[in-house]
């Protein structure tokens, strides 16, 4: 009996704690008001609408810019010496943020950090995807808009993607320069997503050849699919 009391005693203890282990994040349960400043935070850095990326340093675009004495593919002025040491391989982390969701939107503007101009018309209309890096909330420096050739690249090599559906590529790009290059894209929809669709991919070239994957069926805010 007093084996069987002591197992029972585990077992509620260990249920006691499920809930808190499994608790619902912020936006499943509450309205934004009533959002912590840490919650605020965790949805624009560590949630389905953010998404963490990290990216080799070394490849084929070279090392990075404003390192002198680097030989291609080696990183941080690393020399092609005698003997062809081996390049030596960092990772350079990503944020990569659909900046259009209702949630994210409302969380940067409860930071009082700037949020993308959608409107409740353009919601649902126009997706917004931004590249940070780290876990930088914002985008600092002067926005450059890439021309030319360049322009043209960058919008054809950067796609929203799921399976079976057509890709679909940004009609405009803003870059944003001060330090760490950042990149702006924004979508007109092609085709309409649901909850149920899985995951849609990302990809691009600039900063970084870089792609992640947005899971669809946890992007759900006030009960309706937020991008």
């Amino acid at each position: 009996m007093r084996v069987l009391s002591r197992r029972r005693t585990i077992a509620t203890l260990g249920a006691s704690l499920i809930p808190s282990a499994l608790a619902a994040p912020p936006w499943q349960t509450r309205p934004v008001e009533q959002w912590s400043e840490k919650e605020l935070q965790r949805v624009v850095t560590d949630s389905p609408w953010a998404v963490r990326v990290s990216v080799p340093l070394t490849g084929p675009d070279g090392p990075t810019p404003g390192r002198s004495g680097s030989a291609p593919g080696l990183p941080y002025g690393r020399s092609a010496g005698a003997g062809m040491p081996m390049p030596v391989e960092h990772e350079i982390p990503f944020l990569v943020r659909w900046d259009s969701a209702k949630p994210v939107r409302e969380a940067l503007k409860r930071l009082n950090l700037a949020y993308p101009e959608v409107d409740e018309k353009q919601e649902g209309r126009i997706y917004v995807i931004t590249i940070l890096p780290g876990e930088t909330l914002l985008s600092t420096g002067h926005i450059i808009q890439p021309e030319g050739e360049t322009r043209k690249r960058i919008l054809t090599s950067t796609v929203l993607r799921r399976r079976g559906q057509p890709e679909i590529h940004p009609f405009s790009v803003k870059g944003h320069y001060d330090g760490p290059a950042l990149f702006t894209y924004f979508f007109q929809p092609a085709i309409r997503f649901a909850p149920d669709d899985g995951a849609v991919e990302f990809s691009t070239i600039a900063p970084r050849p870089l792609s992640c994957k947005f899971k669809l069926t946890e992007m759900v805010y006030e009960g309706q699919l937020a991008l």
